[in-house]
């Protein structure tokens, strides 16, 4: 029996913040089917798109959707977009590597700038190696990784 229920939007993101729990738990995920996963996706991907910066993220690192590289490329730049400072720091690593993008190292600093002015250590770093090399910023051994 298939009964399709209006959720409001509080009750969505309840429930699916407590299905990415279950699916994290491996004890728990033996308990959902193939389908169910799907179903979860499915409504993760409709909210990523939406803006939901969390169900991007959480959609592509937690529970493993099985999304192509450059789709999670994309709910990778809405999750930064979003202000999430860990995709925001991902969006950079993929222009320093040129992964799925133009290799573009002031593309890069733009995105780990914006991670580290919210504290992410990872983005500090990494912003700080492009001063230590120069690459996308003017060399600067100095700069601190606070100051815009």
């Amino acid at each position: 029996m298939n009964m399709a229920v209006e959720l409001s939007g509080s009750m969505k993101y309840f429930l699916l913040i407590l299905s990415i729990l279950s699916f994290s738990n491996s004890a728990w995920s033996d308990t959902y089917t193939r389908e169910d996963k799907k179903v979860f996706c499915d409504v993760s991907k409709k909210l990523a798109e939406e803006g939901k910066a969390e169900f991007a993220r959480l959609m592509l690192i937690e529970i493993s959707c099985g999304v192509s590289d450059e789709e999670m490329l994309k709910y990778q730049r809405i999750a930064a977009e979003n202000g999430l400072p860990l995709s925001q720091n991902d969006v950079g690593v993929a222009y320093t590597q040129g992964k799925l993008v133009k290799k573009d190292y002031s593309e890069a600093a733009k995105w780990y700038r914006k991670a580290a002015e919210q504290e992410l250590a990872d983005a500090q770093h990494n912003l700080g190696s492009l001063y230590m090399q120069g690459h996308g910023v003017i060399q600067d051994y100095k700069r601190e990784v606070s100051r815009k």
